[in-house]
């Protein structure tokens, strides 16, 4: 598999799997730096895992799960339009309510926001005094 990945970067210096594509996002939302296409995925991964302080996991799983997801994808336009929440027209109530009745989803929400304390530290909370 490794003589296979390293051929393939001979043809495709910018691989298109979604490990890297996830990075690629990422570093476009300045959460990594990617050093060079390959490396990043290489030297960045450990931000994904559980065992880091700083990882970035549960983010990635809440803004990649169904309940958050799908409002972008299925009422866009319409919140656009209407000057509207996609989240409460998908889900027919607010963000918050929603979290108080699913709590599996309420959980990751929690994991998600201490990702943001931990990268970010409470800076983002003190400044609104």
């Amino acid at each position: 598999m490794k003589r296979y990945r390293q051929k393939k970067l001979l043809h495709d210096p910018y691989p298109t799997d979604a490990t890297y594509r996830l990075l690629r996002l990422l570093a476009a939302m300045d959460i990594f730096t990617e050093v060079s296409p390959v490396c990043s995925a290489q030297q960045t991964v450990h931000c994904l895992r559980d065992g880091n302080q700083q990882n970035v996991r549960a983010m990635i799983l809440m803004h990649n799960s169904p309940e958050m997801s799908r409002p972008w994808y299925e009422q866009l336009e319409q919140a656009v339009r209407g000057g509207d929440i996609p989240f409460s027209l998908t889900h027919g109530q607010e963000l918050f309510t929603y979290l108080d009745e699913h709590a599996d989803l309420d959980s990751l929400f929690s994991s998600a926001m201490d990702c943001v304390e931990a990268l970010a530290g409470d800076s983002f909370v003190t400044d609104f005094d």
